[in-house]
């Protein structure tokens, strides 16, 4: 879904359909779309031009509810039990 923001109101400029279950987490970054699906314990990695995955990670089964990343190109979980997971890009494979 990417919107168009104004002063009066939002629109809808596209529906992005990526076929992803229970995403429960999106973080944009250069052009990718990185989405997290705790349904299938998985982060794919999303080429918004292509419009198509170009990455699936598993992840350890935990209740993932957010995905971020830094300057270092770490990427951080927010469970949903409470409490945030780290992994280095390294560490999950991503490329």
């Amino acid at each position: 879904l990417v919107v168009k923001l104004t002063k009066k109101y939002a629109k809808v400029m596209k529906v992005i359909a990526h076929g992803i279950e229970d995403t429960a987490g999106l973080h944009h970054h250069e052009g990718k779309l990185y989405m997290v699906s705790d349904k299938h314990d998985k982060l794919y990695v999303y080429d918004i031009k292509r419009e198509r995955v170009l990455q699936k990670v598993k992840l350890e089964k935990f209740a993932q509810e957010g995905v971020t990343t830094d300057a270092n190109g770490d990427f951080y979980f927010a469970d949903d039990e409470g409490s945030v997971k780290r992994y280095t890009k390294k560490e999950l494979g991503v490329k």
